[in-house]
């Protein structure tokens, strides 16, 4: 498996952070989790093309998470050369169906009659089997609706948190994996409900026996203080904090 973090931002604009999004290649299928504003442009930028990924995984519906997707669809409308059958399957939790009628509807004429196959599916807490890899979905503490994820392929296991605080449902996604990307939104002194701080996510990995924990998902207050410390008091195993564009192999 290979994961590429291409905005480990927030809401807010940030030079070097953009908007939350990863890829995750795994087997010969690329699936990207969440398309926050910048995703497309980050997309070129790590050499992938955007016809690449079938699969898009929406973590829960906020503008940071999924800004980019009726650009993306546009972009794919109006791409000639895209092969006869070509498809993508939008992954979410409950609403993801309206949630993409409604921008379709917003958008109209021009994604109403999409030139490509448009599949959406609403997941819970479950388990699919696609060809030789396992998307493990569970929901997880943020607003109504949100679903965290793990992906499994011969023994190796990513979990990505999409925005959460500390719940059981995390710590589960994160049983022994081999990385786990979670959100770290703020210090500790500006701890706000519905998210996590790295003494929070440092828990949540030691407490799952994970081997590598990535904090990503990071408000301007991070980059100006110190969250590997309070982290590293929780979590004895590798920590690193996100940057755009890194990349780890599993």
């Amino acid at each position: 498996m290979q994961v590429t973090i291409l905005g480990s931002g927030t809401c807010i604009p940030q030079w070097r952070r953009s908007a939350p999004a990863v890829v995750v290649r795994v087997q010969e299928e690329l699936m990207l989790v969440d398309c926050g504003a910048g995703t497309l442009r980050r997309l070129s930028e790590a050499g992938i093309d955007y016809r690449g990924p079938h699969l898009l995984f929406l973590t829960h519906f906020h503008l940071d998470h999924i800004a980019d997707l009726a650009a993306w669809l546009f972009a794919l409308h109006n791409t000639r050369e895209l092969p006869p059958g070509w498809g993508l399957e939008v992954l979410g939790p409950k609403g993801t169906t309206a949630l993409v009628n409604r921008l379709r509807a917003a958008h109209q004429p021009w994604l109403q009659e999409l030139s490509f196959q448009l599949a959406v599916h609403e997941l819970g807490n479950e388990t699919r089997h696609f060809a030789g890899w396992q998307l493990s979905t569970m929901a997880v503490r943020h607003g109504s609706v949100a679903l965290g994820l793990r992906v499994q392929v011969q023994g190796r296991a990513v979990a990505i948190s999409g925005d959460t605080d500390y719940c059981p449902a995390v710590v589960e996604l994160c049983r022994d994996a081999d990385l786990a990307i979670l959100e770290c939104s703020t210090p500790d002194e500006q701890k706000v409900d519905g998210h996590l701080t790295p003494t929070l996510a440092g828990r949540i990995a030691q407490e799952a026996g994970c081997k590598k924990l990535v904090l990503t998902h990071l408000y301007p207050p991070c980059d100006q203080t110190d969250i590997l410390s309070p982290c590293r008091k929780q979590f004895a195993g590798e920590i690193v904090v996100a940057e755009d564009m890194m990349t780890f192999v599993v």
